[in-house]
């Protein structure tokens, strides 16, 4: 189903910014997607790297790395704080990266071991005899 911004006015509410509809809209399209290639694709980086690409699609910050884990360090903060002034500061890159090759690796051995689950199962299943 394709929504447009101001399709389904409110009664008494401005309509939201187009961006802010466009953002909405490419979430509702990456979970479909994402949805879509768990058929094919096991939770990966590689999945995770195309729901962010689709996720940056015509957005804010489009202009960024979209599909792509960030190459440096960056922070959140008012204004042009800088990096000690910064409300938020993520891991910097390599520690980074070292949190999302475990999170791949966790998510490699359990897929591995819910597959052996699932064979050990079947094999020692008796039909249920009423």
């Amino acid at each position: 189903m394709e929504l447009r911004a101001g399709q389904l006015p409110l009664p008494g509410m401005e309509s939201p910014p187009q961006a802010d509809v466009h953002e909405v809209l490419n979430h509702v399209r990456a979970l479909e997607y994402g949805l879509q290639r768990l058929d094919t694709l096991p939770v990966s980086l590689r999945l995770i790297r195309e729901l962010h690409e689709r996720l940056m699609e015509g957005a804010r910050g489009e202009h960024a790395i979209p599909g792509e884990f960030r190459r440096s360090q960056n922070w959140i903060g008012v204004g042009n704080c800088t990096l000690s002034d910064a409300t938020f500061v993520p891991p910097p890159v390599p520690q980074m990266h070292e949190a999302l090759d475990a999170l791949d690796q966790f998510h490699q051995e359990l897929e591995s071991n819910t597959e052996q689950v699932r064979r050990l199962s079947a094999k020692w299943a008796r039909p249920i005899s009423t």
